[in-house]
C-alpha cells in the first residue's frame, strides 16, 4: 500500500542482519515531524480498474521515546537509539479513510475534520505549520519477524496530535538543516532512496511528469552507479500488492512552486 511506512535503505538492512541495527520499540513514540517531499501524480490500479492519478507526499518522522521515572513519576523524553527516523507515504487528498486526511483532522479539530476539508488558505497554512511539529505516532509490526520474534520491519500505523506537555519535552531535531518542505522538482537522491522498490517504481518511475523531470535525471545516476536500483524482481511479485487509498472526494490542492511556504504555527496554535 502506498502508504506504508517507507522503513529501510539497503545498508540498514545489511546492519539489522549483522545485528547492529535496531528498530523502534512498537506502541506510541512522540515524534517530531522532520520534513515533506513532494512526489508525482500516480494513477493507481486496483481490481484492474484504473484510478484517478493523485499527487503522494511522503513525511519524515524523527522519533522519541517517552520516559516515566516510578518513583518520581517524572517524565522525560529522549531520542530513539538505532533507527530514529521512519518516513512514511501519504496520498494527498482529503478523503474519509485517508492517512493524511486522519492526521490533519487529529491535528487540527477546530479547523477540519475527515468529512470536511479547510477553506484552502488555511490547509495551506496547516501544510506549512507541519516541519517541526511535535506528535504521536503509532508504530506497529510490519509483518516479517526476526530469530526470537522481533519485527524485523516496523511501520507507522497511525498519527495524532501531541498534548502540549508532552511537545514541551521533546527536545529538538538532530538534524535542523534539511528540515523543511520539499517540492517535487527539487526532489533529491536522498529523498528517493527513502523509497521502497516498488514506490520507486510507481511515485517516480510511473509518475505522469517523469519523463521531463528531475527525479529522471537523479534516478538514472543513481542507477549509473547501482544498475539494479528499485528495479523489479521475480521476488516482488510473491510480495503484497499496493492498494490504493480510500476515494478522494475532495482532491488537495497542487502546491505552487513559486508560493513561500506559510509560516509555522505555534504548537499549541491551532490556526
Amino acid at each position: 500500500m502506498t502508504e506504508d511506512v517507507i522503513i529501510n535503505y539497503a545498508e540498514q538492512l545489511e546492519e539489522a542482519a549483522a545485528g547492529d541495527w535496531s528498530n523502534p520499540e512498537l506502541g506510541s513514540h512522540p515524534a517530531r515531524i522532520h520534513s515533506m517531499t513532494f512526489l508525482d501524480r500516480f494513477a493507481p490500479t486496483f481490481r484492474k480498474v484504473k484510478k484517478d492519478a493523485v499527487l503522494h507526499v511522503m513525511v519524515r518522522f524523527e522519533l522519541f521515546d517517552e520516559i516515566e521515572d516510578e518513583e518520581t513519576e517524572e517524565v522525560t523524553v529522549t531520542p530513539v537509539e538505532g533507527r530514529n527516523f521512519l518516513t512514511k507515504v501519504f496520498s494527498f487528498k482529503w478523503a474519509d479513510k485517508g492517512h493524511f486526511t486522519i492526521m490533519l483532522a487529529s491535528l487540527y479539530p477546530k479547523h477540519c475534520t475527515i468529512k470536511a476539508k479547510p477553506a484552502d488558505d488555511v490547509f495551506n497554512k496547516m501544510i506549512g505549520a507541519l516541519p517541526n511539529k511535535v506528535v504521536m505516532v503509532n508504530i506497529v509490526s510490519d509483518g516479517d519477524e526476526q530469530e526470537g520474534g522481533a519485527p524485523k520491519y516496523v511501520k507507522i500505523a497511525e498519527v495524532t496530535k501531541a498534548s502540549i506537555a508532552v511537545a514541551k519535552l521533546v527536545p529538538e531535531s538532530s538534524e535542523p538543516d534539511t528540515m523543511g518542505i520539499t517540492l517535487y522538482k527539487d526532489i533529491t537522491e536522498e529523498q528517493i532512496r527513502y523509497l521502497k522498490g516498488y514506490e520507486v517504481r510507481q511515485l517516480i518511475e510511473d509518475g505522469e511528469n517523469y519523463a521531463t523531470s528531475n527525479a529522471k535525471t537523479v534516478l538514472e545516476a543513481i542507477r549509473k552507479e547501482e544498475p539494479d536500483f528499485a528495479v523489479k524482481k521475480e521476488s516482488d511479485d510473491k510480495k503484497p500488492k499496493a492498494k490504493p487509498d480510500a476515494k478522494a472526494d475532495k482532491p488537495l490542492p497542487k502546491p505552487d512552486a513559486d508560493t513561500d511556504v506559510p509560516e509555522d504555527l505555534d504548537q499549541d496554535e491551532e490556526v
